[in-house]
């Protein structure tokens, strides 16, 4: 049995490309996308990390939604969060994409693999990291004290991508590179993440990715946001694949506005 596992920076098109997996044949993917248990082991969240999906749940009344979140409130150890996966359904695959996973430290990596039996394959989805950072710090507007969010270590730490590809390399399983802006929009980079998973071509619907811009103004931010960290990454990603280079030249640096 193989397994994929996501393994991301949040706010970089992670739930279109899991839309596109549940789509495949080949691919049976966990009902909830995001199980977040090797995070939540580590606490990699933090306070101000996440929303508090089953409130938002029982505000809308959807009973699905709730109990699904129930079910994966009873994975309790990692025999547990295998058999959640595994009851996903047949396929060439089994998959799990919790973005949060990319914080989580090399042991607790190398124990999610070793809970899956070593066959795992690790698809990485990256963004350019300032449009990424200013992504995830809207996305949490609603939270309180969330003017914090840019100085947060929850923001920074997910720009830390050659940290994450240091630990990849050295648990020494495959590992399958998207990066957001790269993939959207073409058709030939679909059919070559398809084939990178040895899996058939099928047309991924590119009407579906309304998440994956950020069409509203950023949010009024109290401190400057640590640009020099996210300059950082772009440059190691742009090294390591040269194919970003061009589409990361665009974002370049928001304006930032002060407090009053």
């Amino acid at each position: 049995m193989s397994y994929l596992i996501g393994i991301a920076a949040p706010r970089s098109g992670t739930s279109f490309l899991v839309e596109e997996w549940r789509r495949h044949p080949e691919i049976a993917v966990a009902r909830e996308k995001e199980t977040q248990f090797w995070a939540d082991r580590e606490n990699v969240r933090g306070v101000t990390g996440h929303r508090d999906e089953w409130e938002v749940a029982v505000a809308a009344g959807d009973d699905d939604r709730l109990e699904a979140l129930a079910e994966v409130g009873r994975i309790e150890t990692p025999a547990d969060w295998r058999a959640y996966i595994d009851a996903a359904g047949e396929g060439r695959w089994r998959a799990e994409f919790t973005p949060n996973t990319m914080a989580v430290s090399e042991g607790g990596l190398r124990d999610l693999v070793d809970t899956l039996g070593g066959d795992v394959t690790f698809v990485a989805m990256l963004r350019e990291p300032s449009a990424r950072a200013l992504s995830q710090i809207r996305h949490f507007a609603d939270v309180p004290d969330w003017r914090r969010l840019d100085a947060d270590p929850f923001v920074a730490r997910f720009s830390d991508y050659e940290g994450m590809y240091a630990k990849l390399d050295r648990l020494g399983v495959p590992v399958v590179t998207v990066i957001m802006e790269a993939l959207m929009g073409d058709d030939a980079a679909a059919r070559a993440f398809w084939r990178s998973i040895g899996v058939a071509d099928q047309p991924m619907r590119w009407a579906d990715a309304v998440n994956c811009s950020d069409g509203a103004p950023a949010p009024r931010l109290v401190r400057r946001a640590a640009w020099a960290r996210f300059a950082r990454a772009r440059a190691y990603m742009a090294e390591r694949f040269p194919v970003c280079r061009a589409a990361w030249r665009k974002p370049g640096r928001p304006a930032m506005r002060r407090a009053a």
